[in-house]
């Protein structure tokens, strides 16, 4: 008789996490055994799947946001990302001085963030004053309205953004914060006095963030 899989991964999940206390070693643990089992026996495989919500409440998973429109002002909340590159294609600019904000889509339910790595991937060029600019980045947790609930990190620089266009990553560290039900990750992006930058998004030029997370 076939065995209901959610039933069997969420045993599975609860007895690694009981083995290893540790949450990253139980999630290890458990992509380790999942690979076993898929690599060693294919009639297993067919049958196998693994629960992402039980995984993601074990060991955290990251919100990946994609850049999806020219972003607007601080308030209100207004979300320019997508949880998967956008189809379309374009840029926005960040003028002299000024800032672009962008939202994660909303969290449905309380959710921690880790100590750990904000990672920002931005295909970019310095448009002025013809020499590579450094944007200053902060990071922050919102309530659904877009009011602050916790500092990430706030105002680090981030890799500079050459005067030809191309791909420009950085990981940032993060404070450990907490985003309530129905809040937002906001990533604020200020270019200095003297720079202009612009910034692709979508197909083939797909700028985002990345950020792990922990279900509350």
């Amino acid at each position: 008789m076939r065995k209901n899989n959610s039933t069997a991964n969420s045993t599975l999940s609860f007895k690694l996490t009981n083995a290893f206390p540790n949450r990253k070693l139980a999630c290890l643990a458990t992509f380790c055994l999942m690979a076993v089992l898929l690599f060693t026996n294919s009639s297993i495989a067919a049958h196998v799947s693994v629960d992402e919500d039980r995984l993601q409440a074990i060991c955290g998973l990251s919100v990946d946001a994609y850049f999806a429109d020219v972003p607007t002002a601080d308030s209100p909340v207004t979300v320019h990302t997508t949880k998967t590159v956008n189809a379309a294609s374009g840029f926005f600019i960040i003028p002299k001085g000024e800032s672009a904000y962008f939202w994660s889509t909303q969290f449905s339910v309380a959710t921690a963030i880790p100590e750990e790595r904000l990672i920002l991937n931005l295909w970019a060029q310095t448009i002025l004053p013809g020499s590579d600019t450094v944007l200053s980045v902060s990071a922050y947790t919102t309530d659904s309205a877009g009011a602050v609930c916790s500092m990430l990190f706030v105002g680090q620089a981030m890799d500079a953004v050459p005067q030809a266009s191309g791909q420009v990553s950085t990981v940032f560290s993060v404070a450990a914060g907490e985003v309530p039900a129905a809040g937002y990750v906001e990533v604020v992006l200020t270019a200095p006095e003297e720079s202009t930058v612009k910034i692709y998004w979508g197909s083939g030029q797909p700028s985002n963030f990345q950020i792990y997370f922990m279900y509350s």
